[in-house]
């Protein structure tokens, strides 16, 4: 009994089933996936804060990473040239723990915070050349803005709390730590002057455009820590320090911001 011939279209199946075979197993196999383990996670870089500077030529930014062996995050701030592709670097990374990066109105120099003496304090660099520290808070600072003159620069100054009785107390009021306050800040020479005083802390800040008053978030010491869930409004005049509250209500109320005019 004779075979009868596969027909052509079979034939054309089984072939091309064959070369696929083959080539498959002269395929190198992927190599196996690296999971997403708690150490992968430590490696991992992130950008926490931008600046662009007025002219749009520069773009300064900080990069968040882990020291898993100190148990700490680095903060590196660099300094890129906005329009390069991609962005070249424009000044050495001078600020091993640099943050909070401010640029001046002529773009000329760039504010920000890093250690000093054991405490955050304000740093100015002019770029290309080296930076300086200007401020000596014993308490460090917190942020920073420059005013539209730029020689003057606004800061937030943690004070220092008293140091604990050794004695035994007994602890009638909650606070939420030592307060925060402002103050002016010559860029030229460092002089300092206080701007604030008094049982509360604040957090954030605002130049007027024509370098009068600073819009400020203030939270006031209730004695019960329930500042930690309430914050109002305020300008400060910068010629003597006047507080003006403009919004006082229950709840948060933050991130004060002038326009233009």
């Amino acid at each position: 009994m004779s075979e009868r011939p596969l027909p052509r279209s079979l034939r054309a199946a089984v072939v091309a089933a064959v070369a696929a075979h083959a080539a498959l197993a002269q395929t190198p196999h992927p190599a196996p996936q690296r999971p997403f383990d708690i150490a992968t996670q430590m490696r991992l870089r992130s950008v926490v804060d931008i600046a662009l500077s007025p002219d749009a030529r520069q773009v300064a930014f900080v990069v968040d990473s882990v020291d898993a062996v100190g148990d700490r995050h680095v903060r590196r701030l660099r300094v890129r040239d906005a329009g390069a592709t991609p962005p070249a670097p424009t000044a050495p990374e001078w600020a091993a723990n640099g943050d909070q990066p401010r640029w001046s109105p002529d773009s000329r120099s760039l504010a920000f915070v890093a250690d000093c003496d054991g405490a955050p304090q304000l740093w100015i660099a002019t770029l290309p050349d080296a930076s300086r520290c200007i401020t000596h808070f014993p308490g460090g600072v917190q942020d920073a803005a420059w005013a539209s003159d730029g020689v003057r620069i606004a800061v937030l100054a943690t004070d220092v709390s008293p140091a604990p009785s050794a004695t035994a107390r007994v602890i009638t009021e909650a606070r939420s730590g030592p307060a925060t306050h402002l103050y002016i800040v010559s860029v030229a020479d460092g002089v300092v002057r206080r701007l604030t005083n008094g049982p509360f802390t604040i957090d954030e800040l605002s130049w007027a455009p024509d370098g009068s008053a600073i819009a400020v978030s203030i939270r006031v010491d209730s004695g019960t820590g329930s500042e930690l869930l309430n914050s109002d409004l305020a300008v400060v005049r910068v010629a003597d320090g006047a507080v003006r509250m403009l919004v006082q209500r229950p709840g948060m109320d933050a991130t004060p911001r002038w326009s233009p005019d």
